[in-house]
């Protein structure tokens, strides 16, 4: 029997909606999710169900609330080769955040210590362009060799010059769709210091050589 080796179509034939059937939101804290449908467009889709202090623009489900519970939220998407409709369980808690996989992409598998705001922002780029965002792919996460040293205002870890504006990058990203991650350490000292510096600091601080 020969092999078919199957070819991703994310924009073509009829709706399907990729969001999971149990969704973690952090009661009081801001919530941001594009809802990820395939198909061919334009496709519409509608959200119902949602619990008070979240809202839906036709993309992406955000807003604060603290109506904690599993709330039943129906996702309806359509095109012009059909509807479908979904039924996800939104749990809201103090801690119900990452119920499901994450889904995403970490600069160290590819850059590891070598990495650059440029880098991220090209990386969501291209993982847009490739459609990966409509099949769930929801976090561009940037891992060490992003620091530099403590200091500014609140005596917080400063990024190295490749970083010169993190919320350019935070903001860039979003306006893309996905989340923001970020590595840290509770060591003194990071591991993964780029070649340039002698060390990169982790998130806790005391004499060297504690860690």
């Amino acid at each position: 029997m020969p092999t078919v080796i199957a070819k991703a179509a994310p924009l073509s034939g009829a709706p399907k909606i990729m969001m999971p059937t149990l969704y973690g939101v952090a009661a009081g804290k801001e919530m941001f999710y594009v809802v990820p449908v395939l198909g061919q467009r334009p496709v519409t889709v509608a959200v119902s169900g949602l619990p008070e202090g979240l809202s839906f623009d036709g993309s992406r489900i955000s807003g604060i609330t603290t109506e904690t519970g599993d709330h039943s939220v129906t996702v309806t998407a359509e095109n012009d080769f059909g509807k479908v409709t979904k039924t996800v369980t939104v749990r809201v808690d103090t801690d119900a955040i990452l119920l499901t996989p994450l889904l995403g992409y970490t600069t160290w598998n590819a850059r590891t210590r070598d990495v650059s705001q440029a880098f991220v922002e090209k990386t969501a780029r291209q993982m847009q362009e490739l459609h990966l965002n409509l099949y769930g792919y929801q976090y561009i996460n940037t891992d060490s060799g992003w620091q530099l040293a403590y200091g500014g205002e609140f005596d917080a870890i400063q990024p190295n010059p490749k970083f010169p504006d993190m919320k350019a990058m935070c903001d860039k990203l979003h306006s893309l769709g996905f989340k923001a991650g970020i590595y840290s350490t509770p060591m003194l000292a990071a591991w993964g210091c780029p070649n340039e510096y002698e060390s990169i600091p982790g998130c806790t601080q005391g004499e060297p050589g504690m860690d």
